[in-house]
């Protein structure tokens, strides 16, 4: 790690300010050193920066004629010139972006609108999310603490956030329906008082020849992950493979545990274990083998070949991009379905939309006529069922179908749950966590899409990519969530054989990408 000194051009900024208010280390590291071993970036995140940016925009849109303050960051004493310029001119209604400069701290605002008091503003702070939060408003008070401190006449305050019941017509985008303004003035004027005496101990913390000591914590993942917990060696802390807290759903049983200085499952006194499911769990933790229900055998014959093992992947964009969605709807994009017979025949279908149009008409249509064969449909988890239930509401003319599929569906995981524990499977039932050891052969490492997250931003990438990368994507997003569901086949089969159940072998269909 390498200090740089510190000069007249490492200010303080919003961003600086609220990485100093979680952790002084944090931002000594991020203004002062360099070399630093730091928590890799996600194309996630980079996918929420870009929407963010969208947001951005269209909030500009609902002030005609505003100016825009178009610097980069190097550029700032110039940027101050403009926003002057632009705050002294009568005809300007809107600033976008202006900047400022109070006490060795430099900001840029996102909006400030002229109030018809002369010589009045309110200032707005855009955020591409549905509600407010509380370091939002930390944000603010420093942004309106810099303001006010060079002069400016503030009005009225407050976070302009998208606006979660405003529904998109055929018309596209209205921006003035699509944000809600909460106004936050007298709060943060309560606020501004502590402001001085946050950024004194920050500067001094970057004045300082090293690091501040300080220690991990909580504060370390609040209100965003600190992207050098890695240098300050902060890692999973190893729990030991008969640790109480290995125990599904077991925080209670944990605290009860804890306060008598237990934390193997060995040492638990019986009577201090009362769940039924806890004690299986514990049973399989302290001897290594795993608990199988008497129950499960008969929960398995109950349901009915053919079986379908569906699985859903979604978007959520920030903005609507389709008349009748809401900003950050869950919109389902992709299924894959594989379906057992009673013979051991294994087929496979998929669907992948393809991100222009409203992938909901057809996402429907083509899921009931491919579960159309299936008695019974197992999911993982509730996920999916709840996407119907919203499908119901969103295509009407689908609803009778949907609501007929809905009874067809079993959740898997519940089945998991209620009848077999394996100690490897820990405090968690995900799908990442129990396929490694009910479906070995199946494998996630070397997938470009590799989780939800990634199917996130793959698919949110279809419609601008280049043609090469869209078939890419699209070849990626097929093989992930097909491997979802062929994971739950061989969960099934695993269950089978823990319970005693005898299927014929699995015949599988050939994959061709």
């Amino acid at each position: 790690m390498r200090i740089h000194a510190l000069t007249s051009r490492n200010p303080l900024s919003k961003s600086r300010y609220l990485a100093g208010r979680q952790c002084l280390k944090r931002l000594f590291l991020q203004v002062r050193a360099s070399g630093v071993v730091l928590d890799p970036d996600d194309d996630a995140s980079a996918a929420r920066m870009a929407s963010g940016r969208e947001v951005g925009v269209l909030a500009q849109g609902r002030h005609t004629g505003g100016v825009l303050i178009d610097h980069g960051s190097k550029a700032h004493d110039e940027a101050v010139k403009e926003t002057i310029a632009a705050l002294m001119d009568p005809r300007v209604p809107a600033i976008f972006e202006g900047a400022f400069t109070h006490m060795g701290v430099e900001i840029r605002v996102d909006l400030l609108v002229r109030m018809p008091r002369d010589n009045h503003w309110e200032l707005h702070e855009v955020k591409s999310t549905k509600s407010v939060k509380d370091v939002h408003l930390d944000d603010l008070a420093l942004q309106v603490w810099v303001v006010r401190g060079v002069g400016v006449n503030l009005q009225r305050v407050g976070i302009l956030h998208l606006d979660g019941d405003y529904v998109r017509d055929e018309r596209g985008v209205d921006e003035q329906r699509l944000f809600r303004f909460a106004d936050r003035t007298a709060w943060v004027y309560e606020r501004l008082a502590a402001v001085p005496g946050e950024l004194g101990p920050m500067m001094e913390a970057l004045r300082a020849d090293r690091p501040p000591e300080v220690p991990t914590g909580g504060h370390c993942a609040r209100p965003y992950p600190c992207p050098y917990r890695t240098h300050c060696g902060l890692v999973p802390e190893a729990v030991s493979p008969t640790s109480v807290r290995n125990v599904p759903n077991g925080d209670k049983l944990v605290e009860r545990a804890r306060k008598l200085g237990i934390d193997d499952v060995r040492e638990l006194p019986a009577d201090l274990v009362r769940s039924p499911k806890h004690k299986a769990a514990v049973k399989a933790l302290a001897s290594g083998v795993p608990h199988v229900s008497t129950r499960l055998a008969s929960a398995m014959r109950a349901l009915s070949y053919p079986l379908g093992f569906l699985d859903f992947e979604t978007y959520a964009p920030m903005v609507p991009q389709h008349a009748g969605t809401r900003p950050m709807q869950t919109l389902p994009t992709q299924w894959s379905l594989h379906v057992l017979h009673a013979d051991g025949r294994v087929e496979h279908r998929e669907f992948l939309h393809d991100g222009v149009t409203d992938p909901r008409p057809a996402f429907a249509a083509s899921l009931l006529d491919a579960t159309a064969p299936c008695v019974t449909v197992l999911t993982y988890s509730h996920y999916e069922e709840a996407r119907v239930i919203e499908l119901m509401a969103d295509l009407p003319e689908h609803a009778p179908a949907l609501d007929a599929l809905r009874g067809r569906v079993v959740d898997l995981m519940k089945l998991l749950q209620g009848h077999y524990y394996h100690p490897a499977f820990g405090r968690s039932y995900s799908l990442k966590r129990v396929a490694p050891v009910l479906a070995s052969s199946v494998r996630y490492d070397g997938l470009r899409v590799a989780n939800g997250m990634d199917a996130v931003v793959a698919y949110g990438r279809l419609h601008s990519a280049p043609l090469e990368e869209r078939a890419e994507l699209q070849r990626a997003l097929l093989e992930y969530c097909a491997v979802d569901t062929r994971a739950m086949v061989e969960i099934w089969f695993a269950l089978a054989a823990a319970a005693g159940v005898t299927l014929p072998s699995p015949r599988w269909p050939e994959v061709a990408r």
